[in-house]
């Protein structure tokens, strides 16, 4: 996800850099204008993506400060070998991996595509725990699309 920041920032992009908490949101921005240069625009936001509430609370901070976006990432992942919840009492899994990008698309798509041609980027990660197969239940992919893990490329 930093990596990313950096090369979008360095490409002169305003690269809002979300971490879990706002100390760890102004590391990571101050990091990515070291990386990325004097000239980089990169402003931090605190957002727990394990937490529904967060996520609601950093896609309305968002939109305040950038009532228009034209690339949004979501480059979160949580990988358990035994179950964990979340404050909220969800599992944790399920909470960062799919329900955290789903929030913030949700309260956030409408205003990626707002601009012609604005992307929206789900980063997955896929992570083998030993003697695990993934199971993707026989989907296939759209004609002339790729198929990782379930998800369409």
């Amino acid at each position: 996800g930093k990596q990313i920041c950096i090369a979008l920032a360095k490409q002169g992009a305003t690269v809002v850099a979300a971490a879990r908490d706002e100390a760890r949101a102004a590391e990571a921005a101050s990091e990515i204008m070291q990386a990325a240069g004097p000239t980089a625009k990169v402003e931090p936001l605190a957002c727990d993506v394990s937490s529904v509430a967060s996520m609601k609370k950093a896609a309305g901070d968002l939109k305040a400060r950038h009532p228009q976006i034209h690339l949004l990432v979501n480059n979160a992942a949580v990988f358990n070998k035994e179950r964990r919840t979340t404050k909220e009492g969800l599992e944790l899994g399920f909470a960062v991996n799919a329900l955290a990008p789903f929030v913030m698309m949700r309260n956030r798509v409408q205003l990626v595509q707002v601009r012609v041609g604005g992307e929206l980027v789900n980063v997955l990660h896929v992570e083998v725990i030993e003697g695990d197969v993934v199971d993707v239940g026989g989907i296939d992919a759209p004609a002339g699309q790729r198929l990782l893990g379930g998800a369409v490329l």
